[in-house]
């Protein structure tokens, strides 16, 4: 009797370390530099196809919301001023957990890296905004202004609101920002797989290495 064996599964990939930040930074950018250091064209177009992939669910997500969809806003400090802030299991939540909290979306989208990081510069550096109000953080203000936060919400809900009843926009608030959230999960794992590589099938267990006697089942010794 002839046994099969069983394919072996590949090395793990180059660089593990290196490959799963580069992936959080760029989707797919640590598959490519793992496939150019191995000369894997595998590897590299699969880095290729996330970039592309994602990237593009991402940023069509973002123009599909008018670009306004990526953010983070500065509510919690707002209702902390007004003496009602926001509270959970009874403790009441620092000023940036409480105001991710308000925006749960951008909890995803940070996976995408650097396309979505933005948003936090311009939440924590609100006196020098990056690329003027791209990903612009509802209720910035300078500091000493804090008076100011409640009027900077409030219009920037009406530039919302007045986003969302557009006449071409329709349903398309609340898809342009489910899409944006997928791309960033679904970049989690890609990261994976640039520090772990591809997941393969457990391999069977041969005969021998069970201890049974191989050709039992026929009733005829191997030749």
């Amino acid at each position: 009797m002839t046994e099969a064996k069983s394919a072996a599964p590949a090395s793990p990939p180059p660089a593990r370390a290196l490959g799963a930040f580069l992936s959080f930074l760029v989707p797919g950018l640590g598959q490519i530099v793992q496939g150019w250091m191995s000369g894997n064209r595998s590897r590299l177009g699969k880095g290729v196809f996330f970039l592309l992939a994602l990237y593009g669910m991402f940023f069509y997500g973002m123009w599909l919301g008018d670009w306004q969809n990526v953010y983070i806003p500065h509510v919690q400090e707002q209702l902390i001023r007004e003496g009602r802030p926001l509270t959970l299991f009874g403790m009441t939540l620092s000023p940036f957990v409480g105001d991710i909290y308000t925006r749960l979306q951008y909890a995803g989208q940070f996976w995408i890296g650097v396309a979505a990081w933005p948003a936090l510069w311009n939440y924590f550096v609100p006196e020098t905004p990056i690329i003027s109000r791209f990903q612009a953080s509802p209720g910035s203000v300078p500091p000493g202004k804090e008076f100011l936060r409640d009027q900077s919400l409030r219009q920037a809900e009406a530039e919302q609101i007045a986003v969302q009843l557009a006449p071409n926009m329709g349903k398309y608030w609340d898809v342009a920002w489910v899409y944006t959230v997928i791309a960033g999960v679904l970049n989690l794992l890609v990261i994976y797989d640039a520090w772990a590589g591809p997941v393969y099938r457990r391999p069977l267990v041969s005969q021998n290495e069970l201890g049974t006697p191989q050709g039992s089942n026929s009733g005829t010794k191997d030749r």
